[in-house]
């Protein structure tokens, strides 16, 4: 027996009686939770994770980062687009209050050119 207490030795040139300090090279299968199918040698200890699986989930991060960042940079530029938009608004609010002002004005002085007319 090998060291892995399972397996004999597949090698029957030598006349090693004690083989337990030999590594087991028996290919062993193994399927993922997702039944993808993976092979490892006895003495390495069994997989944890799928490269198939690991595969796929760094492409799944990478494409949700890609989403994140563009949402972010979305967001920034809807904050911009805001900002301007507020900037707009309140130059407009001056604008008029500049037109209203000088209407009234106008209305004052021509109120006033027409009284002093009138009293002439």
């Amino acid at each position: 027996m090998l060291n892995c207490n399972i397996h004999e030795c597949p090698s029957k040139c030598h006349q090693l009686h004690d083989h337990s300090k030999m590594k087991c090279e028996k290919l062993l299968d193994w399927k993922c939770l997702k039944a993808h199918k993976a092979t490892y040698k006895c003495f390495e200890k069994q997989p944890g994770s799928c490269k198939i699986c690991a595969k796929e989930q760094a492409k799944k991060d990478a494409r949700l980062k890609l989403e994140l960042e563009f949402q972010e940079k979305r967001a920034v530029d809807q904050a911009r687009h805001d900002s301007e938009i507020a900037e707009l608004n309140e130059a407009i609010k001056r604008e008029q209050a500049i037109v209203v002002d000088k209407q009234a004005s106008d209305d004052v002085a021509s109120g006033w050119s027409a009284r002093r007319r009138s009293s002439r």
